[in-house]
């Protein structure tokens, strides 16, 4: 038996005017789609992480993907359904291909592990740690552009859709603050003493204050929030 709040979250897509539903569906659907490929893209290239740090941004990579799957992309399948929307396979290469902002390809490096005294060399491959940063910021940039998109365009017509939508909006912008937060602390630790880019070069820096090569980690995070500040105030949806 559906409770009160099924019956109403349901019968909230009957008050809907058709041209809205349709177009809903459509937006929700391709966030749906993105939301598979960031999945993978967390899920997969943890695996392959190589570099300084790498044991805590694989486990944020661990959580980031069972947030996208098993949070977003599961509540966006429930509630196209309830708007009458068809199921789709968003594996299959045409659905990826055609997502918004689409799926960002891991810039994976081969490397070779055969020793001198061993005949069988055996390749294995990697994906740098401040790559993999770097491009999950570009799909975390891409998921909120996504997601505002829908805050806008449900506020004053779908309530029930514009609530969960805005909670997953505020899970992405956490995503791309922990991102710029790991993006941060590689550069810091990046740094030679005297500040330059070149680290162990055990010399003063020869530039003039404010010098661009010395940025700091809180530097670096200042950009971040920068950036994020652009994207506006969530609670004004």
């Amino acid at each position: 038996m559906k409770t009160f709040t099924q019956r109403i979250v349901e019968s909230s897509a009957d008050y809907l005017r058709e041209e809205y539903r349709q177009q809903l569906i459509g937006m929700l659907t391709n966030a749906y789609k993105e939301e598979i490929n960031a999945f993978y893209y967390y899920f997969v290239t943890k695996e392959y992480l190589v570099g300084v740090n790498r044991k805590c941004v694989e486990e944020f990579f661990e959580e980031a993907a069972k947030d996208e799957l098993y949070d977003h992309a599961a509540y966006l399948l429930k509630r196209i359904s309830q708007l009458g929307g068809m199921p789709i396979d968003a594996l299959s290469p045409a659905n990826v291909a055609t997502a918004k902002h689409p799926y960002i390809s891991p810039g994976y490096f081969a490397k070779s592990t055969g020793l001198e005294d061993d005949m069988s060399d055996k390749t294995e491959y990697g994906l740098d740690v401040v790559t993999a940063i770097n491009q999950n910021i570009e799909a975390e940039k891409g998921a909120i552009e996504t997601y505002r998109a829908i805050c806008d365009f449900t506020q004053s017509i779908d309530i029930v859709t514009h609530r969960e939508v805005k909670r997953i909006l505020e899970d992405e912008i956490e995503h791309l603050q922990e991102l710029y937060d790991f993006k941060a602390d590689l550069e810091s630790m990046n740094k030679c003493d005297c500040g330059c880019s070149d680290k162990g070069c055990c010399e003063p820096c020869s530039c003039e204050e404010p010098c661009s090569c010395n940025i700091s980690a809180s530097d670096a995070y200042d950009v971040g929030m920068d950036t994020l500040s652009s994207l506006g105030d969530i609670a004004e949806l």
